[in-house]
């Protein structure tokens, strides 16, 4: 086994709840719970969460999305900066960044999900079983907030009674 310095346990400990790993994330929390780093104080303070009392959920649906935010807006550094930062207002402006880049973020997925209905409710009928819609060409991530111009392919498919049907 490898020896892992100790002083970056409360880092590796969010991964594996974020990775939902149960008995790293049992003992993780605990570690969370009791973390003296900035970033996840200040994180806890601007989500209004107790951070003596964290939970999984509040890792998995409050704190992971808005640390995951920062690298799908395509400002990573901002997540790094949080976590590793020993400033107490640095921090604070941190947590603060990365609630608007995760409303942010909400607003375009919000937006590719309005685009991709009107595309299906266009091009496909409700008796289809079954709906694939590609991603379009040059969105990679739920980060690119230009409007859906194009789809690179979208297609429909089912089989029913031994015959197949695609509308490309």
């Amino acid at each position: 086994m490898v020896a892992r310095p100790r002083r970056h346990r409360d880092r590796r400990r969010y991964g594996a709840a974020c990775r939902g790993e149960r008995a790293l994330a049992h003992w993780g929390m605990r570690v969370l719970r009791k973390t003296p780093r900035p970033g996840i104080t200040a994180l806890c303070q601007a989500l209004r969460l107790r951070k003596a009392e964290l939970s999984e959920d509040d890792i998995g649906f409050s704190i992971a999305p808005r640390v995951n935010a920062a690298s799908r807006m395509d400002e990573p550094q901002l997540a790094l900066r949080l976590l590793i930062t020993k400033d107490r207002a640095e921090a604070e402006s941190l947590a603060a960044q990365l609630e608007k880049l995760n409303a942010s973020r909400k607003g375009v997925v919000a937006g590719i999900v309005r685009e991709a209905k009107k595309h299906v409710k266009a091009r496909f009928v409700e008796s289809d079983r079954v709906v694939v819609l590609a991603i379009p060409t040059g969105s990679r991530r739920s980060s690119d907030s230009r409007p859906i111009r194009s789809w690179a392919r979208a297609e429909a498919s089912y089989a029913s009674g031994g015959e197949t049907r695609t509308a490309n």
